[in-house]
């Protein structure tokens, strides 16, 4: 018994244009989707300068796998938690952070999902938190930084006539606001 071929054809099939509209355009939005995330769309995920409204402000009691205390309240992290230096936006560890001042986002559960490293506590009465910045803009008593931290201005503190403009500041630790303010 011979078995019969069916003749090949030396043509490659015609590819039609829809196909290819659709891959393109799924391309496209997937493309969209990533580009979106890495900008720092996602909790805890931020760009250089976006600034950073905190949640919580404070010293750092104590820091555990699952759970930050800031100022004697507890806070349990979320999964996805970004723990990093407020000025370079650099990857540090969060048990690093006790003792230390920090910001905190959290998210709709109440969740920590991000800590920014603000500085150390410096003693005394109050204790305070040496910052330096470029200061960028000041809307509604609030300073905004070039590397995107916020810090709320106390109630005798001017800012520098023109911005941005290079600051030091002395941040009260317990206020929580920017305590005094030199511009060099």
């Amino acid at each position: 018994m011979t078995m019969s071929r069916t003749p090949r054809s030396r043509h490659p099939q015609t590819v039609t244009a829809e196909p290819v509209r659709r891959l393109l355009v799924v391309g496209l939005v997937l493309g969209a989707a990533l580009v979106t995330t890495a900008c720092g769309d996602e909790p805890g995920s931020f760009t250089e300068g976006q600034a950073r409204h905190p949640d919580v402000a404070g010293v750092v009691d104590t820091a555990t796998p699952t759970a930050i205390t800031i100022d004697g309240t507890r806070y349990p992290l979320a999964e996805e938690l970004s723990s990093f230096s407020t000025y370079t936006l650099e990857p540090i560890p969060l048990r690093q952070r006790v003792g230390q001042y920090v910001h905190a986002g959290l998210d709709g559960d109440g969740r920590v999902v991000w800590v920014a490293a603000v500085g150390a506590v410096l003693p005394g009465t109050p204790p305070v938190v040496l910052y330096s910045g470029r200061m960028r803009s000041v809307e509604d008593g609030t300073a905004t930084f070039e590397d995107g931290t916020v810090l709320p201005l106390g109630p005798d503190v001017t800012p520098p006539g023109t911005l941005p403009a290079f600051v030091h500041v002395r941040i009260d630790a317990d206020r929580d606001h920017i305590r005094s303010l030199n511009h060099p």
